[in-house]
């Protein structure tokens, strides 16, 4: 119960009617109790539960079950019936509520209290196992990051008081450690979203200065979305009279600033130009940070804060760099794509290889340096690139990259699923190991017409393979939609991609998982979204070095939940090639530990 108005959820329920032996059964008595459950409870419980959950105390209790015994008598209506169920009911709660809090019961102090708690949990991988998260159950088929953007989406109103609680009571290591770029960037939009624009105060800044070094250690390389909403947090933990919009001003004004000293070769002695000539800061701006560095101690701290702290590559020794990213695994599916050919496909655009690269990890990875080196791109694609050659690649020059696991057998699955716009989805895979080989959407008066086109697409890929029997591999092929809605692409440009000109690319990816899956005992069947939850997301670094003519790169994978099964598949060591100038070798590492 918490909010403006309180509420009681319940998450089921269960009744278990007895009569006498000696008592006839009133005909229909179980579908009366039903109905009185489904209809008159509720109204009758407001009214028992009313002097328990005042409007005045936001609360949230959790309790795991409450048994009720009551006599009733089937003459009476159920009206009646009800009423005599919730006073028992108010009673049951009342000595609860009043008696010890045990492993049955858990008390939050509000609804931001619970949110946090849950946050906290699910950052560190320990929600899912527990019963008192039964009201986010819908969010555990997510990957763990969105999860806690999407719990925070739901209630927006209380997101910036979760986040802070749980920055007040556990840090928000684990939390920044959790999100991907894109998730903190979402979740940084949300927390501010009201905000009107406004300018840093010279109290901000010296706040922002000071609150840096416990929010962000000098060890932990951020992406800037995660510096941003750490630092956001802590600044309005410290400083909470500041208000948000100010907060925000000198968050981006620090951060902005602190960026273009670390590229400064002596920092100390740029400062003062670099912020006279700094063009993200307007006048208002540049006035509040000088007023706040007039102090000796705001200064040097600033100064510290560029030296001590990681630029976007960090330089080693002279025989090499290393190059953090959120997207380690991104290099681990990339063996895939060579090994399946798709490199050829590419001939070197490296906008076609930023394609597949969002398809399998996100959006968001064509931001990150690391993606662009292993890409090719110079600079992040914009939307309008992506969509262009999305279009410009034609069907058929991708049907023929698509691989079968076996060559013969009667094993070709067609499947024909509804579009929610009134066309037909047709599918046809291999079965036997769940190869996707072909795929269109089509209006209805073509399924017939496209079928056809599709197995004489495939017989002249696979010759050996015929249509499976009827009801054959059932048992074991994957639904289609669940993956198809992991590898789809968000709008570009605020522009929906059409789902067709979309679907080769998602063959190709999903090529690709299939491929990353049979390379791990017992993982062939895996969905997308485990393959990518439990091997693939999360943070590693490059090491850049050049040996010769060639480059190598040595990516350290993330510490993925199911680490152990990498070591026993004996990937630690492989390589694979990409062209390019210079020609680059590839070695993927397994992290420490």
């Amino acid at each position: 119960m918490a909010g403006a108005a309180s509420r009681l959820t319940v998450g089921r329920l269960s009744i278990e009617a007895r009569i006498p032996r000696d008592q006839p059964i009133a005909p229909g008595i179980g579908i009366r109790l039903e109905a009185m459950a489904r209809e008159e409870l509720q109204p009758s419980l407001a009214d028992a539960l009313e002097p328990l959950c005042p409007e005045s105390d936001p609360a949230v209790w959790v309790i795991r079950r409450l048994d009720l015994e009551l006599l009733v008598d089937v003459g009476w209506n159920r009206d009646r019936m009800a009423r005599r169920w919730a006073r028992e009911f108010a009673q049951s709660l009342t000595r609860i509520l009043h008696g010890p809090v045990d492993g049955n019961v858990l008390r939050f102090p509000d609804r931001a209290s619970y949110l946090a708690q849950f946050l906290r949990d699910l950052a560190g991988d320990r929600a899912w196992g527990r019963w008192y998260y039964g009201p986010f159950r819908e969010l555990g088929s997510l990957p763990r990051s969105a999860a806690i953007r999407e719990a925070l989406a739901r209630e927006p109103a209380i997101a910036e008081r979760a986040l802070l609680t749980l920055a007040a009571q556990y840090g928000t290591r684990e939390l920044r450690q959790a999100l991907t770029v894109a998730d903190a960037a979402k979740v940084l939009e949300m927390i501010r979203a009201t905000d009107s624009p406004a300018e840093p105060t010279a109290e901000s800044i010296e706040a922002a200065i000071e609150a840096w070094p416990e929010a962000l250690p000098a060890a932990d390389g951020e992406a800037r979305s995660r510096a941003a909403l750490v630092l956001q947090l802590a600044l309005r933990q410290s400083r909470p009279a500041l208000p948000r919009p100010v907060v925000t001003a000198a968050v981006e004004a620090l951060l902005g600033l602190v960026a273009s000293l670390r590229d400064a070769h002596d920092p100390e002695a740029s400062l003062d130009s670099l912020l006279a000539e700094h063009a993200g800061l307007r006048a208002p701006a540049k006035i509040a940070v000088s007023t706040a560095l007039k102090k000796a101690e705001s200064r040097s701290r600033l100064i510290e804060l560029a030296r001590t702290g990681p630029a976007k590559i960090v330089a080693l020794r002279s025989e090499g760099q290393r190059l953090p990213t959120a997207f380690a695994g991104l290099f681990l599916l990339w063996r895939s794509v060579v090994a399946l050919g798709f490199e050829s496909l590419f001939a070197g655009n490296a906008t076609r290889r930023g394609l597949l690269a969002a398809k399998l990890v996100g959006m968001a990875a064509l931001e990150d340096p690391a993606v662009q080196l292993l890409t090719g791109a110079e600079k992040t694609p914009s939307h309008g690139d992506l969509l262009r050659s999305l279009r410009a690649t034609a069907t058929q020059e991708i049907w023929p990259y698509l691989p079968s696991a076996t060559s013969e057998g009667e094993c070709l699955h067609l499947e024909e699923i509804p579009w929610p716009d009134g066309r037909r989805l047709l599918l046809l895979r291999n079965a036997a190991a769940d190869n996707w080989l072909w795929a269109a959407i089509v209006p209805p008066d073509r399924v017939a017409m496209s079928t056809a086109e599709g197995f004489a697409v495939v017989a002249a890929r696979h010759p050996g393979l015929a249509r499976a029997v009827e009801g054959g591999y059932l048992e074991r092929i994957r639904p289609i939609l669940p993956d198809l809605a992991h590898l789809a692409l968000p709008p570009l440009e605020g522009e929906s991609i059409e789902a067709a000109e979309e679907l080769p690319w998602s063959l190709m990816a999903h090529a690709v998982y299939r491929d990353f899956g049979r390379r791990l005992p017992g993982f062939a069947w895996s969905s997308i979204g485990h393959l990518h939850r439990n091997f693939i997301a999360g943070e590693g670094e490059l090491r850049i070095e050049i040996r010769g003519d060639r480059r190598q790169i040595t990516a350290t994978l993330p510490t993925a939940p199911l680490q152990l099964v990498l070591r026993m598949s004996g990937l630690s060591g492989s390589r694979f090639s990409l062209p390019g100038e210079p020609p680059t070798d590839v070695v993927l590492a397994l992290p420490s530990g």
